[in-house]
């Protein structure tokens, strides 16, 4: 299939190569090549074959009932052939694409890569993600996430690599040439970064950058201008969140202006000052720190005015609404067509440069036993660099002879962890242990005489926590039954307790820094890093990681309790 030329395409086929669609907003339509036609949508959000795609129901269906990766992949070649300009399916994809294809690898989060610190592994894992998607009929992903994050790990929520901009420089870097090396695009976000102050959530709550200009350059910017020149990203998303350093214009309610919303943050800093050439995406509108300002169809109006060229996610009531809207934005004369041409011709390139044009470019890749093998080798050796001994005392390593009996108490507001914890528990019978679980919710059965009593049985209790970006929703903290668990097990279990936090490190700080003989940061629960821990656990494999976050605050860092 040849490119077309902007001279070739109507203004409604412009047009919709500006948006990206939700999965689940299309789930009603009987004929989706047919409603394609007359909405050419230029990209689809995949959210889990949301789709509704006869041929495939009912076929390569998974344990919930949703197609397989393998049967998404027919859809999307469908779709393809449907449309003038092929449309283009992306997906958030910060620990592989396991959430939307279950089959898929659960790969390791940016923390995990962030403390590995191989920009080697950290090319190959990228690419490895890569080749599952493309395999799955998705080439596009929201990733790398390259804010700051040195609130000891809670300003981005456990979704970033560190809060030192050069290490988010070599993995962010790393990852983007990893990435596309298989033709498949990038989004590095959320420009233009995060102070590391605010620790509020953009979905819900207006956000702001409160750094100065100068500030701003030597961290955020710089780490934008290094990413850009040293690796080209196709795409870079744009957050919702302020910087009043660079445009400090008000909005109605009295607070600072969003990026997305700011000419001046993106068009004369982004795509003047540091020359970027990329698509530039929004994050989702209907986040409260922009949802909240306007109507919906006046947002489209003010975001592609901004400098953004492509909107992610109209909602359920506006999807068919774009292309018809904005459309006669441009005829009324409120949105120049110069403007939409250029965000279509980014668009266009970006697609080019996955060889979407190509005739070749047929989705060829399937998944295969083989694929997943080879990014499980690399998880493995990416686990075994990335696991981190934030403490002990004296209590590892664990001598196999000492250690019959072993309870796991997981922590945390996610039952696919309590579930993936039975996997630790499987580690540990394979040599011969004797495993139990205990959860918060039950110890209010356990009378506490009985239980102290009980409690003598076990060699070992293994506490593994998980908290992290939406798991809670909004700042991560532990709920009232969390924290009466927590305390339970150090009163009652400190000498024989090993803390192993699979999210967030930062519980260290907050309720762990002078209780629990060994505390352990794994910063994700995929397979290959419950392996580690058990193996590093008996001295079978060295401890080898670093926490990229600073885990004490700097006020506290010269106190004895530490």
């Amino acid at each position: 299939m040849k490119r077309p030329q902007l001279k070739e395409l109507t203004l409604r086929e412009k047009v919709g190569q500006t948006v990206c669609v939700r999965e689940n907003m299309l789930t009603d339509i009987p004929d989706l090549s047919e409603y394609l036609k007359k909405y050419p949508y230029g990209c689809i959000w995949a959210m889990g074959n949301q789709l509704n795609d006869t041929e495939n129901t009912g076929e390569e269906t998974d344990k919930n009932g949703k197609a397989t990766g393998k049967a998404y992949l027919k859809t999307t070649k469908k779709l393809m052939a449907a449309t003038k300009i092929p449309v283009l399916m992306v997906g958030n994809t910060e620990s592989g694409f396991s959430s939307v294809f279950p089959e898929l690898t659960h790969n390791m989060g940016q923390m995990a890569v962030s403390a590995a610190d191989d920009e080697e592994l950290i090319y190959q894992q990228a690419a490895a993600i890569a080749r599952e998607m493309k395999a799955s009929g998705v080439q596009w992903k929201w990733s790398p996430n390259i804010d700051i994050d040195d609130l000891h790990g809670h300003s981005a929520y456990g979704r970033s690599y560190s809060g030192d901009p050069d290490q988010i420089i070599r993995c962010a870097i790393a990852a983007v040439r990893g990435t596309q090396s298989e033709g498949v695009a990038v989004s590095i976000k959320h420009f233009p970064g995060k102070d590391g102050v605010d620790y509020r959530d953009s979905h819900f709550a207006s956000t702001f950058n409160m750094q100065t200009r100068e500030e701003w350059e030597k961290t955020n910017g710089r780490i934008y201008r290094e990413v850009i020149e040293k690796s080209d990203p196709w795409a870079i998303m744009v957050g919702h969140q302020g910087l009043p350093c660079v445009d400090n214009t008000k909005m109605p309610n009295g607070s600072y202006i969003p990026s997305t919303l700011s000419y001046k943050v993106l068009t004369e800093l982004l795509k003047g000052e540091l020359n970027y050439k990329g698509v530039v995406i929004t994050d989702a509108i209907g986040m409260g720190a922009l949802y909240t300002h306007m109507p919906e169809s006046e947002l489209y109006v003010h975001l592609l005015l901004a400098g953004n060229d492509m909107i992610l996610g109209p909602t359920s009531q506006a999807t068919d609404n774009y292309i018809d809207y904005v459309e006669q934005a441009v005829l009324d004369g409120r949105i120049p067509e110069s403007r939409i041409d250029d965000a279509c011709e980014r668009v266009l390139q970006m697609k080019e440069n996955m060889g979407m044009f190509r005739e070749d470019f047929g989705l060829d890749l399937t998944i295969t036993p083989e694929l997943l093998e080879k990014t499980h080798e690399i998880e493995a050796k990416l686990a075994a660099k990335a696991l981190t001994l934030v403490r002990d005392d004296g209590m590892l390593p664990l001598k196999k002879e000492n250690i019959r009996k072993v309870l796991i108490a997981p922590v945390a507001y996610f039952p696919e962890f309590d579930e993936a914890m039975q996997y630790t528990g499987k580690l540990l019978e394979a040599r011969g242990i004797q495993v139990d679980y205990m959860y918060p919710t039950e110890l209010d059965k356990w009378a506490y005489v009985k239980t102290m009593t009980d409690m003598s049985q076990y060699d070992l209790v293994l506490c593994g926590s998980y908290l992290r970006a939406h798991r809670p929703v909004g700042f991560p903290g532990y709920n009232y039954y969390h924290q009466r668990f927590i305390q339970f097990m150090q009163t009652h279990c400190n000498n024989k307790l090993v803390t192993v936090a699979y999210g967030a490190p930062s519980i260290y700080f907050n309720y762990f820094t002078n209780t629990g003989k060994t505390f352990i940061a794994a910063y994700d629960y995929t397979k290959e890093l419950q392996e580690a821990v058990v193996a590093a656990l008996f001295g079978e494999i060295p401890f080898q990681g670093k926490c990229p976050f600073t885990l004490i605050p700097e006020y506290f860092r010269n106190n004895s309790f530490t």
